[in-house]
């Protein structure tokens, strides 16, 4: 796997956006923004936050899709850290869960399963306004998915979901959507379509670099704007001395939902 940023943008030839160290033995990731805000952690989700806002010449990316190349990286984490980050910062979020078949969003803020969500306002059976839920310790919006559809590829290339996004865009200052594994499916590179840019988490010396580079190369050939990637779950004593000087693509049986396709 990959140890450093600069192997990323050497071999994938992307920008490395920030490197997120792995907190032994947390459980609430997400939570460290608002309880420790000067944390390494904290000022490591601030890093990424202005690698984004840096990303475009002409201004700010407002829809942002946060992707890796396969499950147990940490984008769910980082997209709720993302979000509570720059919700507290005075920006308005809203953080989209648009992993269709592994849907995780709603887990992170409340043991509780949705009625309602993404799905239900696609289908046109629930208005935006009433699957719209607030953060309980932070002013960040989210919208989860409350179960899995028959047909989540069609859904997120809908127009319904484009229209959706367009409403999102003149409300909010940043929609983050947590989207699925790239390299299982095709969902995410659908997503590229209605996003100003994308985000690639890796997971720090665990995914296999080939995965990495070849989920990167889906995006390409989609001509997805990648903003650039996140070395995350990062030991920084080890980062520090490989900066100086096995995963695979399989799935167990709690992603079955994955191999739809």
């Amino acid at each position: 796997g990959f140890r450093t940023g600069n192997e990323i943008q050497r071999l994938a030839q992307v920008a490395n956006l920030a490197v997120v160290p792995r907190l032994k033995g947390a459980k609430h990731i997400a939570d460290r923004i608002m309880q420790k805000p000067s944390s390494s952690f904290s000022e490591a989700v601030r890093t990424l936050y202005s690698g984004l806002q840096l990303s475009s010449a002409d201004r700010p990316p407002k829809v942002v899709v946060m992707t890796s190349s396969i499950p147990h990286e940490g984008k769910t984490s980082l997209a709720v850290s993302l979000g509570r980050l720059a919700s507290k910062g005075g920006a308005r979020v809203v953080l989209i869960d648009a992993d269709l078949r592994h849907p995780s969003v709603g887990a992170a803020f409340s043991p509780r399963r949705a009625e309602a969500g993404l799905v239900e306002v696609l289908t046109g059976k629930c208005k935006l306004r009433e699957v719209l839920h607030r953060d309980p310790i932070s002013p960040l919006e989210f919208i989860p998915t409350a179960a899995p559809p028959s047909n989540p590829s069609e859904l997120l290339a809908s127009l319904a979901m484009k229209n959706m996004i367009d409403i999102l865009r003149q409300h909010y200052d940043l929609v983050i959507i947590d989207a699925a594994p790239v390299l299982p499916v095709s969902d995410t590179r659908l997503l590229s379509r209605i996003a100003d840019k994308m985000v690639y988490v890796v997971g720090w010396n665990t995914t296999p670099r080939e995965a990495v580079l070849a989920g990167l190369r889906l995006l390409q050939d989609a001509n997805a704007d990648i903003a650039g990637t996140v070395l995350n779950l990062a030991d920084m004593r080890r980062h520090a001395i490989y900066s100086n000087g096995s995963a695979s693509y399989g799935y167990d049986t709690k992603y079955t939902r994955y191999d739809a396709e």
